[in-house]
Formats: C-alpha cells, structure tokens, sequence
C-alpha cells in the first residue's frame, strides 16, 4: 500500500481521469457564486437542521459505517438522498459474492483519502473499478446493464466520503459538467483545490455547526460543498418556476 492506495488491481488512468480546463474554470465559477451566495449560509443550516426532511447529517453519520463493508446501513443511508435502490440490487450488493468484491476494493481505497490531493494515475482507475462495480449490481432485473449513475455516486460518496463526489443532475448541470464520472471528478479535483472557494466553504460550515443544525464532521468538505451547490441549484429552479407561472 503506498498513500493509503493498494498497489493491485490498477487500471487505465486515461479512462478514468481526463481533466478539462475549460470544465474546470466554469465549474470554479459557479462554486465561487455559490460559496458567496448570501443565502448559502441559510441553506446549510436548513440542509443540516435536525428538524427537517433533508437528510442531513444522516447520510455520512447513520451507524453502522464500516470502512471496509457496504451493508444494511449504507443503504438505507443513501435513500435519505431520494434515490431508489431496486430490491434485486439489494440482494446483489449485499450477496456473499459481491460483498466480498467490494470489500477488496474498498481495502485498495484508503478511508482518508482526498480528492483534492490524490496521485489521480494511481487512485482513479481504482476509484473507477468501485464506481462501475456498484453501477452494474444496481441494474434492475432482467437488464443487461445499469445507467443508476447518481445511486452509484451517492453509494460510494458514503463509503468514501472525502474521495467521490456525491453527483446528481441538479449538481452536474449548474456546473456545467458531463455527466461522465473520469471528466466531473477532476473538475470536483480542481474546485476542490481552489483557495478563494475553500476559505468561503470552511467559514460557512464553521459558522452553521449549531445546535439546531448538526453538520457531522466539519472535515467532510467535498459533501458540504455538494450541500452548498445542490441547495442552490434547488433554490434558484423554485425560483424560475415561480416567475414562469405567475401572470404577465
């Protein structure tokens, strides 16, 4: 193991990690307007208010969370992100077979690693390998393959919360992204590492860690940034559909 990654089971880096620059500074663009936002700091309290109907701190913190086990828990977890998970995907992800399969991979991901510094040559292709596994086992039944690339996402936002970005459409379309996990997740990489974004985020999770809006581990950046944009996005498509219905 070098840097909490296991040397096995490396793929091809240039299919799972192909940055864009131009991705990149739009998408930095749009997280700089949202860290600003005067009503980010609200919508992380309202995200993290323990008396509310969004999942909260739910999604990281409901126990058990076994570094190297995907089960019951991680599951049920995950619905708190409004997603689907089909009763034969159940029953797949959480066979003998496939629970061993993804614990290897976990054991090559280690729980501490960062987006924002990892060795992307190295990390992504196996980061790829856990993605396109749980993507599969979550096709429904009697389909060849799987397109539940949001569920993936949130699946392995929770099991490595520091390291996959928790991707959905309102996220990837205000970003201006594809959609295509080895182009987004340099973007997430490069937004990440940006200064101006990462001193705004960190103040507003330290000033909305209260007792009424419980965040969980204020480390867990690449989620509270997720929160921050998705909370946004949701906001500003209130906001459009209002002025569309209302009378001219």
């Amino acid at each position: 193991m070098r840097n909490g990654v296991a040397s096995s089971s490396v793929g091809d880096a240039s299919a799972s990690w192909r940055p864009d620059k131009r991705h990149s500074s739009r998408a930095i663009a749009v997280a700089r307007s949202a860290v600003v936002d005067p009503k980010a700091l609200d919508d992380l309290r309202a995200y993290y208010a323990v008396q509310s109907n969004f999942a909260g701190a739910t999604f990281t913190e409901l126990k058990p969370n076994h570094p190297y086990v995907l089960g019951v828990a991680d599951l049920l977890a995950v619905t708190t992100l409004s997603v689907d998970i089909p009763p034969p995907a159940i029953r797949r992800l959480l066979s003998a077979e496939t629970a061993e399969r993804i614990a290897s991979l976990l054991q090559d991901l280690g729980p501490d690693l960062e987006l924002s510094t990892i060795e992307a040559p190295v990390v992504a292709p196996l980061m790829a390998n856990l993605y396109e596994l749980i993507k599969r086992e979550l096709r429904r039944h009697g389909a060849e393959t799987s397109n539940a690339w949001v569920t993936a996402s949130k699946i392995c936002a929770r099991k490595r919360p520091r390291l996959y970005p928790v991707r959905d459409s309102v996220v990837v379309t205000d970003l201006g992204l594809t959609g295509f996990y080895a182009e987004d997740w340099p973007v997430f990489a490069d937004i990440l590492n940006d200064a101006t974004v990462m001193e705004k985020l960190q103040s507003l999770v330290a000033h909305a860690n209260t007792a009424e809006a419980e965040l969980g581990d204020e480390a867990l950046l690449l989620k509270h940034l997720d929160t921050v944009l998705w909370m946004r996005g949701q906001r500003l498509r209130r906001q459009r559909r209002a002025s569309v219905a209302q009378p001219g």
